[in-house]
């Protein structure tokens, strides 16, 4: 799941950086980046698995997301970051929870 965000990201910024003036050209790989982004969204519904995710780098993975240009991802990764954090999760998980936070 983390490895694909990566290779979804370079793969999104090789194409910006090619066809930047043009984009129709990047725009499939922004709508796969998004659509991971909300697939990684999902993973809050199974508080168990995220600390298996968050140790193998998810928060700095969407931390690295965050710099996107496109504002919409930028929503997608400020919106996830929030939901690892709530209270329901914190109070499932507190330690997991503690555990995303030191990576900011």
């Amino acid at each position: 799941m983390i490895a694909v965000l990566d290779e979804l990201y370079a793969a999104n910024q090789e194409k910006r950086d090619l066809y930047g003036a043009d984009p129709m050209k990047y725009m499939e790989s922004e709508e796969a980046l998004a659509a991971h982004l909300h697939e990684i969204q999902g993973l809050t519904a199974y508080p168990e698995r995220i600390d298996d995710c968050v140790n193998e780098g998810l928060i700095e993975g969407v931390l690295n997301v965050l710099q996107h240009p496109n504002i919409d991802i930028c929503q997608l990764c400020v919106t996830l970051l929030y939901e690892l954090c709530e209270k329901e999760l914190a109070e499932k998980q507190p330690e997991t929870v503690k555990k995303i936070l030191s990576r900011f």
